[in-house]
């Protein structure tokens, strides 16, 4: 098996600094690659968007009413819910969420399923659809979920009441 050209071989037995350097160049790549957000689809215009899970459905078109208090996303799992918004944007803010809380995040994987017991419900930036991990673990858990508004986590304020409605998608600003 053949070492990769462009990357130097870690032996640390061998060469410290070359290690150092390594680990340095790996940190750099870590920090440049968690700036960056998933895009909503794959695809261009001209093949039309791909959604990432799959699963022939549309990418959310959000809308917002013209106060822009109201956002229409999609409706991930029923039932209607206020609460205060808890801005979540990693999993290590999660233990910020106060039980009754509404979890504002970008998107949601298996880690976070723990943090949905404490949450009165679920909006999230991520238009993955009713398949995706924060719909699947939100219904499992009885909460409502909008997916799919855009900047929630930007958008919403910390602490800001909200209303989610998840049979219709909408989240209103109170």
């Amino acid at each position: 098996m053949s070492a990769v050209p462009d990357r130097p071989r870690f032996d640390p037995l061998r060469d410290e600094i070359d290690g150092r350097s390594l680990v340095t160049e790996h940190r750099a790549r870590f920090e440049h690659w968690h700036t960056l957000e998933a895009p909503d689809f794959i695809g261009t215009e001209a093949t039309g968007p791909k959604p990432l899970a799959g699963l022939n459905q549309p990418a959310a078109t959000e809308r917002v009413s013209a106060d822009g208090k109201l956002h229409s996303g999609v409706a991930a799992s029923a039932g209607v819910a206020c609460g205060r918004a808890r801005v979540v944007t990693e999993l290590s803010e999660a233990m910020m969420l106060e039980p009754g809380e509404v979890l504002v995040c970008r998107t949601t994987a298996p880690p976070w399923t723990p943090v949905f017991e404490l949450a009165s419900t679920v909006v999230n930036e991520s238009s993955l659809g009713i398949m995706s991990h924060s719909a699947i673990v939100a219904r499992e858990y009885k909460i409502p979920a909008v997916l799919g508004i855009r900047n929630a986590t930007t958008m919403i304020p910390n602490g800001a009441m909200i209303t989610v409605d998840g049979d219709r998608g909408t989240v209103r600003l109170d």
